[in-house]
């Protein structure tokens, strides 16, 4: 039986969203009783083989997916990386979210981010600050406070919503079909790194880390494996995320299926 793969692109307008937000100004927040997002820890690698007759991929993503900085500029980054990432992918949508700077260039409908530029690492420096990710890494209220600060200096709302991944056919996909990236803090967590299908038999490099991170989301990917009979022998599910800073590769599949420790997932919206 014949491999399937079912794509599904999610369709989206934001244009519209971004209008001037009311100004705000806050002070920064100590939040040094909460857990801190630092970086990735350290790691372990293993080998999984999944032998099998026929295979079903299903998966969603945003169009054209987010932008990809990588800096080794800062220690503990990965959260104002990640609110970066957001930052850069708004800015299509939200005039001057990145000031006097476009972060992609348009190929008729197509969308190309642009790489890590002064331009964005200055975004990355101010959510540096505003996260007070220079005391250990920012918190979950410091990355919230800090992404509402930079929004509102801007003329912009930050607005954010929670999402289980539980589910990915619930609260997930539908945030992903309205064109919300997903910021998701974890607490150990797992990643693909290497993989290879030879039609009957995928060999995946799994890779465990220990640290506390986060990346941002952008869809989701669902393997099924069946038998010659066509029972379901396994399932593996994975989030589609944009993983800068520490680690060098553009796009990463974050395993669940109870591989990744999930504390925070939330949609986010700049308006």
């Amino acid at each position: 039986m014949q491999n399937k793969v079912v794509v599904r692109t999610a369709a989206f307008a934001l244009a519209a969203a971004c209008v001037a937000a009311a100004g705000f100004t806050a002070g920064r927040a100590a939040f040094a009783d909460e857990d801190r997002y630092l970086g990735i820890g350290t790691s372990t690698s293993y080998s999984e083989t999944i032998n099998y007759d026929h295979k079903e991929t299903v998966s969603a993503e945003i169009p054209y997916g987010l932008p990809y900085y990588s800096s080794n500029k800062y220690e503990n980054e990965c959260a104002p990386m990640a609110g970066t990432v957001l930052v850069g992918y708004y800015d299509r949508f939200c005039e001057d979210l990145v000031p006097g700077y476009d972060t992609y260039i348009q190929f008729g409908p197509r969308i190309i981010y642009y790489p890590m530029t002064d331009e964005t690492d200055a975004v990355l420096a101010s959510l540096y600050e505003l996260m007070d990710a220079e005391n250990g890494g920012a918190t979950y209220s410091g990355f919230n406070s800090g992404m509402t600060q930079y929004a509102a200096s801007h003329g912009y709302t930050y607005s954010r919503s929670s999402v289980s991944l539980s589910n990915l056919s619930g609260a997930f996909e539908t945030a992903i079909e309205a064109g919300k990236p997903v910021a998701v803090f974890l607490k150990g967590f797992s990643f693909i790194t290497a993989s290879s299908d030879s039609g009957t038999k995928d060999v995946l490099t799994i890779t465990e880390y220990d640290g506390n991170h986060v990346v941002v989301a952008y869809g989701y990917k669902i393997d099924r494996y069946y038998d010659a009979a066509d029972n379901l022998i396994a399932t593996r599910t994975y989030l589609t995320v944009v993983n800068g800073g520490e680690m060098s590769d553009e796009v990463k599949y974050l395993c669940l299926d109870g591989r990744s420790n999930v504390s925070n997932s939330i949609a986010v919206t700049i308006s």
